[in-house]
């Protein structure tokens, strides 16, 4: 029996591909947390490398039926070989760099993340406050209309849900331990906390674009809040983690009074819905079960 080498090389060539194929296919549910422009960039990319790699079975496939028909592959299959090959090559090369800043970033996330253990670290009273806030987030997204979910990055909203108080890090200690109510100098210094958050997350290639929801997250809708900012000029994910802030504040034990029951706090978003928080999100707050909004106490 003649070993036509060419055929089992081929042959093996596109059983490693099928295999590939499988495994590609996992990074279709991969949630990537970039912005959306690169989220699509990096999405259309990873679809276009699926098509090519079944070209590729399909091409060796083609490739190994031809030679044990003693029939000689066509330029045009030789020349569409090459170049979808040197086309996959580079959109795997620029998912390879895309993923390796994700990486990046990812650490820098943890980083900023244990700077979130160490302000609630500081004050008993507030320890799970800024994960009960991402968890109430998360779950106000679930309830949003269609239409506004698509717009709002979840991985995002839940981040900066997390991070929302990262700027304490910050504000002195004595304020923030400060048993009783703080004088205007320390009013002051305390009002600048979003600001610092903002600072401290600028220069993060992912993490930048929550700044401005940071910095915004104390502003009221009827313009009192920290820098006057109001109405329609305070992002909608700001708007969701001052809601979602709001609430949580409102439950919890803090040194400066105990946490109030759920139908207190419903009461109390209901009497500052269209002044402090926006009456929209008020409005989808109150349809969310009881049971859901008490799963998301850490």
């Amino acid at each position: 029996m003649i070993i036509n080498l060419p055929v089992y090389m081929i042959a093996l060539g596109a059983l490693i591909m099928l295999a590939s194929i499988i495994k590609y296919s996992r990074l279709f549910k991969f949630p990537l947390n970039l912005e959306d422009n690169k989220h699509r960039q990096i999405s259309t990319i990873i679809k276009i490398n699926f098509l090519m790699m079944i070209f590729f079975f399909i091409g060796y496939l083609s490739v190994a039926g031809m030679l044990l028909n003693n029939h000689h592959m066509t330029d045009l299959l030789t020349a569409l070989i090459f170049l979808f090959g040197s086309l996959f090559v580079f959109s795997v090369i620029f998912i390879q760099i895309e993923v390796g800043e994700v990486i990046n970033e990812i650490y820098s996330f943890h980083t900023v993340e244990s700077l979130v253990n160490t302000i609630e670290a500081k004050d008993k009273y507030t320890k799970g406050h800024s994960k009960h806030v991402s968890n109430l987030c998360e779950c106000i997204h679930e309830y949003l209309p269609k239409n506004k979910r698509k717009e709002i990055n979840i991985h995002l909203l839940r981040y900066a849900g997390y991070l929302h108080d990262i700027g304490k890090i910050g504000i002195s200690d004595t304020i923030i331990n400060k048993n009783g109510p703080l004088n205007d100098e320390e009013w002051d210094a305390m009002k600048t906390h979003p600001e610092i958050g903002k600072n401290i997350l600028e220069s993060n290639l992912i993490l930048n674009k929550l700044g401005d929801w940071i910095y915004c997250h104390h502003e009221r809708i009827d313009g009192n809040g920290y820098y006057g900012i109001k109405g329609e000029d305070i992002p909608f994910e700001s708007k969701i983690i001052c809601l979602a802030d709001c609430f949580s504040a409102i439950t919890t034990d803090r040194v400066y009074h105990k946490g109030k029951s759920y139908n207190e706090a419903i009461e109390i978003l209901k009497e500052v819905s269209g002044s402090q928080l926006d009456e929209e999100l008020v409005a989808i707050f109150l349809k969310i079960p009881r049971e859901k909004i008490e799963k998301c106490i850490p």
